[in-house]
């Protein structure tokens, strides 16, 4: 007899579900109400679901826009996955929540990364970036900015095999993947790494990072004039330029506080990047000194 109600209760919970997904438009929210719950204007979200148009989308009975926006905001409040599917706009159990967020980010990866997230390769693409740093930081020849970012995680098993948990935990003070964004003067992401636990340190990941490679073959290749920008927890490099340790002069104190945004708030391991300098090539190291001498001179010295 337990069992028999138990039975009906998750069947009635069922059909309430698929009554409230079925009678369900998140997109007739309001514009303020649709921002807080899915982190995009509506506009947006709307152009998303039309370019991850897939077949795997169609499946099943729920919605195609219904799968996105769930996914969407699991993105946005990083909330477990069964209070997603509560929500009165999404209206879903968490195995369906569960499948909508793979589906999404799949088709996420597949579809818009490969057109999204590109950094600057060709010589018009290159101009274009450089310009826009011209025109909006007074930095010239720049094609990029980089940083990490920490994602915050569950804690990790300390017994894994090959990425114990404690390799994920920060020197911030909890466990995260330590991800690597590249971004344009107009805050575009044009390159990601997200590779890397949390205990690797940003100069780490930049050293094994495939942009790295690709400008220091560019640099030897004749390529002498077009950099990043990375704050002080980067290694200076002829195709990356960091702030000085201690400027003494106004031009080197614009250069800094203009150019790079340093207002002292880089928390930085100065031990660990010292290392990094370190084991840079020298002759790399000097003509990195000279291009930002230059650069300060020619750009910062009013």
């Amino acid at each position: 007899m337990v069992l028999v109600s138990s039975a009906e209760r998750n069947y009635q919970e069922r059909i309430r579900l698929e009554r409230m997904r079925d009678n369900s438009n998140p997109f007739e929210l309001a514009e303020d109400k649709f921002q807080k719950l899915f982190r995009l204007p509506r506009s947006a979200a709307f152009q998303l679901v039309s370019d991850l148009d897939d077949q795997r989308l169609d499946e099943g009975f729920i919605p195609k826009h219904l799968k996105v926006l769930s996914a969407l905001q699991f993105f946005a409040q990083g909330s477990y996955q069964a209070a997603v599917g509560q929500d009165n706009f999404i209206a879903l159990s968490q195995p369906s929540v569960s499948r909508c967020i793979k589906i999404t980010a799949d088709l996420i990866v597949e579809k818009l990364l490969p057109n999204c997230i590109k950094f600057p390769m060709t010589e018009s693409e290159k101009l274009i970036a450089m310009t826009e740093f011209q025109e909006l930081f007074n930095m010239p020849n720049t094609l990029s900015a980089v940083d990490g970012t920490h994602i915050s995680i569950a804690k990790p098993s300390i017994n894994h095999p090959t990425a114990p948990g404690n390799l994920f935990y920060n020197r911030k003070g909890f466990y995260s993947i330590n991800c690597q964004i590249v971004c344009s003067a107009k805050e575009k992401i044009i390159g990601l790494n997200p590779n890397f636990p949390g205990s690797t340190h940003d100069a780490a990941i930049w050293r094994a990072s495939t942009i790295n490679h690709f400008l220091k073959s560019n640099f030897l290749s004749g390529e002498r004039n077009q950099w990043l920008l990375g704050d002080k927890g980067y290694p200076l490099q002829p195709w990356l330029m960091t702030p000085l340790m201690a400027p003494t002069t106004e031009a080197e104190r614009a250069y800094n506080n203009y150019a790079l945004n340093d207002d002292n708030h880089y928390d930085v391991e100065i031990q660990d990047v010292n290392i990094v300098v370190e084991e840079e090539n020298q002759d790399f190291l000097i003509e990195a000194r000279q291009i930002r001498e230059e650069l300060i001179q020619t750009h910062f010295n009013y």
